[in-house]
């Protein structure tokens, strides 16, 4: 089809143009080359299919830039002509864009549904420039699976793609995704093995910067593994390979960096100093935008050089403000290393205030990691769960269609047992009547799909609003706890003896904002109180089935079903835990719940 449509044109100068510049994808400066040429191309021959892949091309140019925003424009641009077209080819390639840049931005799902889609296009499109093109997507659906945490399914695909895949640029693609899937395990041999398994490849097809970059991620392999020796001689044997064109200026911030670090670990402090002053060098020069895991590494460095003279102050202030304002985007997981570095740093100044607030912020963004990946994983399953019934759905009517022609099939046959005499309008009439049972049968598949589908989306809709409702919960209980906290710093104050005036009127200082903050925080409990509103539909259906219940039994087992304790129950409704369990008595009678099952289960069977 891409033959006609260029052929159309009247450009067999442009099919070149565009297989070379699938070749050379990962290369910037040659992408930057070909787009220049394709815009030529399209104000000579007035092609609109050369201007959508202008379209396709630039959007690679601004992701490798990390320019996500004018990517996904320009490839939904591209996008738009490659559908309405049918360039099954080229559409595959610009979800695969798509997906990735979904990915950067942390939408699983998203991302999810553009690779599965990439990969449906190319497992149906005939003549693909490159026939291992869908195992690509396959390798991107690995990925996604690395990055939430998913590693057996990354396993899965990536060994399928390695036993399967014959070209060298999707081997090495898929050998560089196993070290990654290795390093994410602390699997630092294995990484190094595949590493190795990539830059052959690499070498083989003159793509020297590529092994360049494997051979500095093999050395920083060797530095995890603390064979510093190694690890430097590698890391300056790369080092002397570049030179100081724009392309080697991330391997030499994140190769002087590494040399650095392997120094400092020795206690080789004047080198590590040397090596350390030439990353600032290249840092303040700024010939490129370097990326958050060389900066996460680069303040860390910098850190431990101020913790090694005992500037601890310093330190901690500086990982202090990396934490505040570079890490605003980052992961929370990211987070929670630099908080945990942070209180080491507090530990050796003695600063229990600053270590106990450092935990908290531990344990809000550990509590917020739990909710994030609880949150991408039901997503990534709903998403799984579509794509897997659409493509059950395309089985289905590729079968139906299959029947549709036996059936016509046997129209012809029919025709031809009139003529042929009545054992054979016999024998065509039991053929027939056992295809139209095997359309039956998959109508009816089809119907219980559907309905299966419904039903999950129906449990993932209400999942989701006792989710919320949870997370409600949650909030106002962790206020209140925090208000009896707050009430007991009050107490151990007043305690204090009064020495003098001065120190009387810090203490009534710190009494007013302690009382300050409890009347906030009494005001968000109230608010977060007011989750009745919410179980609307659990207190209407509880009170049709037991009308005798009163008002306050049916909130005390509304909160009983959503496990939560005596004193946390009190807590909401303002009563002491005894009260609650006397409820809980009452509600059991009342409901006859049998002796051998909670009241939470019976709750929970019930509605």
């Amino acid at each position: 089809m891409f033959i006609t449509c260029v052929a159309q044109e009247g450009s067999s100068k442009i099919l070149s143009i565009r297989a070379a510049a699938e070749k050379n994808f990962l290369k910037k400066d040659s992408l930057i080359f070909y787009k220049s040429r394709l815009r030529e191309s399209s104000l000579r021959e007035k092609s609109k299919y050369v201007g959508a892949l202008i379209y396709k091309y630039s959007s690679q140019i601004s992701f490798l830039n990390r320019d996500f925003a004018t990517a996904s424009l320009e490839a939904n641009k591209g996008l738009s002509y490659f559908k309405t077209h049918n360039l099954a080819e080229d559409e595959a390639d610009t979800y695969r864009i798509l997906g990735n840049i979904e990915l950067l931005n942390d939408k699983s799902d998203i991302a999810y549904g553009y690779f599965r889609k990439s990969q449906m296009l190319y497992a149906n499109c005939e003549n693909l420039t490159n026939p291992d093109k869908v195992y690509l997507a396959l390798n991107d659906l690995a990925y996604l699976y690395i990055l939430n945490g998913n590693f057996s399914r990354a396993m899965e695909l990536l060994s399928k793609t390695q036993k399967e895949a014959k070209s060298d640029e999707v081997l090495a693609n898929t050998f560089s995704l196993f070290s990654v899937l290795s390093n994410r395990i602390d699997n630092f041999q294995e990484s190094i093995k595949y590493f190795k398994l990539s830059k052959a490849i690499y070498l083989k097809e003159g793509r020297n910067t590529a092994a360049l970059i494997c051979d500095m991620n093999i050395a920083i392999n060797h530095y995890h593994l603390k064979d510093y020796k190694k690890a430097i001689k590698e890391l300056k044997a790369v080092l002397s390979k570049t030179t100081n064109s724009k392309e080697y200026y991330p391997l030499q911030l994140r190769g002087n960096l590494f040399l650095s670090n392997s120094y400092l670990e020795q206690s080789q402090y004047k080198q590590a100093i040397y090596y350390f002053d030439k990353v600032e060098q290249l840092v303040h020069s700024k010939q490129h935008e370097y990326d958050f895991l060389f900066e996460s590494v680069y303040f860390e460095t910098k850190a431990l050089f101020l913790a090694k003279e005992r500037k601890y102050d310093k330190a901690e202030k500086i990982l202090l403000d990396f934490v505040e304002n570079k890490l605003s985007g980052e992961s929370t997981g990211s987070k929670i290393y630099f908080y945990k570095e942070l209180i080491k740093l507090a530990k050796l100044q003695n600063k229990t205030e600053c270590i106990t607030a450092y935990q908290d912020s531990i344990n809000v963004y550990e509590e917020k990691k739990r909710l994030e990946i609880q949150k991408t994983t039901t997503d990534l399953q709903i998403a799984e769960f579509k794509f897997n019934t659409i493509e059950k759905e395309l089985e289905l009517k590729n079968k139906e269609n299959e029947l549709l022609k036996l059936k016509e099939k046997n129209l012809e046959i029919l025709i031809t047992s009139i003529f042929g005499g009545i054992i054979l309008s016999l024998l065509f009439f039991t053929i027939l009547y056992s295809r139209q049972r095997k359309i039956n049968t998959i109508r009816e598949e089809m119907l219980l799909k559907e309905k299966q589908y419904l039903e999950m989306i129906n449990k993932q809709k209400a999942f989701e609003i006792e989710f919320k409702n949870k997370e409600i919960l949650d909030f106002a209980l962790h206020i209140s706890e925090k208000n009896e906290i707050l009430n007991e710093i009050k107490v151990r104050l007043k305690e204090l003896p009064q020495k003098d005036s001065s120190f009387k009127a810090k203490v009534n200082n710190i009494m007013m904002f302690i009382n300050n903050t409890i009347d906030q925080n009494s005001d968000k409990v109230a608010l977060y109180a007011e989750i009745d509103d919410v179980k609307d539909s659990f207190l209407q259906k509880i009170s049709t089935f037991f009308p005798d219940l009163t008002e306050k039994e049916t909130r005390v087992a509304s909160l009983v079903r959503m496990q939560l304790s005596s004193k946390q129950i009190g807590q909401q409704l303002n009563i002491t835990p005894a009260s609650v369990d006397n409820y809980r008595s009452i509600l059991r009678r009342k409901m006859q719940v049998p002796k051998e099952k909670s009241l939470q289960d019976f709750l929970t069977d019930l509605i």
